[in-house]
């Protein structure tokens, strides 16, 4: 468990302040709830006697330059090292669209043969939906409807060419062949009226007829001429293409796409390779796919966002080991400046059966600070009288600096009538020692730290306890406010629970002497543009391997 605070100094002790807590076994499970009432046609329907709801993709137009679909992710960030693209896919439905009249061809050309049969042209190989017959005329009667060409007893047929270049038997027929002893009517699927031939979405060129009698086979073509003919082209997509942001073809239906094509399929890879490749140039991570027809038409389409996670990897596994002060995140090259999303990483730690004993100081904050000389006469530090019993003490830390060389001879005494620690050098008689006394020869230094002072064997401590400092030679500022401050290291091994500190928040707590999770999941925060400080008051080795920054993009 893990808790939140404000970070005012880089002391471990500091850094254990009480947090907001962070498990590193949380799951978060999301989805709809079942079962539950709807307003879906029926008050009464209910989600669960649904077996699926499939919403089909939306028509869009694809205008004869191409629908761009644009994505935008910014520069990217120094410090990553390659985009994970979500997965991409589309769908594609040809639909005809049947409310649309088309798009408008404007005069196309129109001429009669030998026959007096109508050929008209069609731009491109567009396909035709609808032809506008100013001026038909057979035998100097015109036609404009349906009706005046059933009144006549006359049909406006309609063929296109076989695949051999032929022409092929008539495809619509106005009016349409009626049905006969249970055979449906035929050449169904075109209207005349005002003057315009609804076809169904013909493949030009076109050829007209008209024609009396009603069955096929018996059809007399009656000579006919047109003044002028204007088309409309159906939306029909006709080799439709999409293409990546670099050009590539990630997907193509050559031809003319049916009303019965459905397609789904997965363009990621193709679109990721792209991605990274302007992530790695360092250039802005921008673009569009573009969805192209040779001409324009309309489609059902959908696809999904480009998006993704710009990925900070830290591979193998980063040891950080720990005893009794705050250490930087060991980190090879800077992180990203933003804080990322989620960082998932193993982890694993080992308690070496040392922490820092609860009565330990906070080091003082940065800027001017007050203290004690120590020279030779003895100077004592006092701790509360049950602030160490039962524990056994192995190393004492003195905050302070040697402005001098100096040789330091640490203590632990007796603190029954030894009086308080006075600020002039000097002390009464000195108390019983415990245990044998620690020395250290310190450097020179002008600037505040920790001087560690191991005791040559652990000193159990069954009474009150205090800390005698004097200096064999040199001097050392041991600095206080009011009392001086001292950091003590004991033998434990039982790890109690205590935390462990990432960045300001309790990446886990430790109680037992190995522990370790699997794709654990890090306080994201921590990572924001610089090495997060990781503490404990525990002397431990802590293992994080193949940690996943990630920062989320184009969502």
């Amino acid at each position: 468990m893990s808790r939140l605070f404000e970070l005012g100094s880089t002391d471990v002790l500091s850094l254990l302040e009480p947090a907001r807590q962070v498990r590193l076994d949380t799951a978060v499970m999301v989805g709809p709830t079942f079962g539950a009432a709807a307003a879906f046609g029926d008050a009464a329907t209910r989600f669960d006697d649904i077996a699926a709801i499939t919403l089909r993709p939306p028509v869009v137009d694809v205008p004869a330059d191409g629908l761009a679909l644009p994505f935008d992710w910014g520069v990217p960030p120094r410090g990553t090292d390659r985009v994970d693209l979500a997965p991409l896919t589309i769908e594609v439905q040809a639909d005809p669209v049947p409310d649309f009249g088309g798009y408008s061809l404007g005069e196309v050309p129109a001429k009669a043969d030998g026959g007096g049969e109508l050929t008209v042209s069609v731009p491109g190989g567009q396909r035709i939906r609808a032809l506008h017959l100013s001026g038909l005329k057979s035998e100097d009667v015109a036609f404009a409807s349906e009706q005046q060409l059933a009144d006549a007893g006359r049909r406006l047929i309609a063929s296109v060419r076989d695949a051999n270049g032929a022409w092929a038997a008539p495809v619509v027929a106005v009016p349409a062949v009626g049905g006969r002893n249970k055979v449906p009517p035929t050449l169904t699927g075109a209207t005349f009226s005002n003057g315009v031939l609804r076809l169904p979405d013909l493949a030009g060129p076109v050829r007209l007829s008209i024609v009396e009698n009603d069955s096929p086979a018996d059809f007399a073509v009656h000579a006919a001429t047109v003044g002028t003919v204007s088309g409309w082209a159906a939306p029909t997509p006709v080799d439709l293409t999409l293409l990546g942001p670099d050009g590539a073809t990630l997907w193509a239906f050559p031809g003319p796409m049916p009303d019965t094509v459905v397609q789904a399929l997965d363009v990621s890879v193709a679109v990721a390779a792209a991605v990274e490749k302007l992530r790695a140039a360092g250039t802005a991570i921008a673009g569009s796919l573009q969805l192209t027809s040779r001409f324009a038409c309309k489609v059902r389409f959908r696809i999904g966002d480009v998006a993704g996670d710009l990925v900070r990897a830290l591979p193998g596994t980063t040891t950080v080991e720990l005893a009794g002060e705050a250490v930087a995140f060991p980190l090879a090259a800077p992180l990203p400046p933003a804080a990322p999303a989620t960082v998932i990483a193993d982890v694993k730690v080992v308690y070496r059966g040392r922490r820092l004993a609860d009565v330990s100081d906070a080091m003082p904050p940065a800027g001017a600070q007050r203290g004690v000389v120590v020279r030779q006469d003895r100077v004592l530090r006092t701790l509360p009288p049950l602030a160490l019993r039962g524990e056994r003490v192995s190393r004492i830390g003195l905050v302070g600096y040697c402005p001098e060389p100096a040789a330091l001879l640490v203590a632990l005494v007796a603190a029954d009538g030894a009086g308080p620690a006075v600020s002039d050098g000097s002390a009464d008689a000195p108390p019983p020692a415990l245990g044998i006394p620690g020395t250290a020869n310190v450097d020179a230094a002008t600037s505040v730290g920790v001087i560690w002072v191991d005791l040559p064997e652990p000193v159990q401590i069954d009474r009150p306890a205090a800390i005698e400092v004097s200096a064999g030679s040199g001097r050392f500022h041991w600095v206080g406010g009011p009392d001086p401050l001292v950091r003590i290291i004991v033998l434990d091994p039982d790890p109690g629970g205590r935390p462990i500190v990432l960045g300001g928040v309790t990446l886990l707590t430790v109680d037992q002497p190995a522990l370790g999770a699997v794709r654990a999941v890090l306080p994201a925060a921590a990572f924001a543009g610089q090495a997060p400080l990781v503490a404990s008051a525990l002397f431990c080795t802590l293992e994080v391997t193949d940690v996943d920054l990630r920062y989320p993009r184009g969502s």
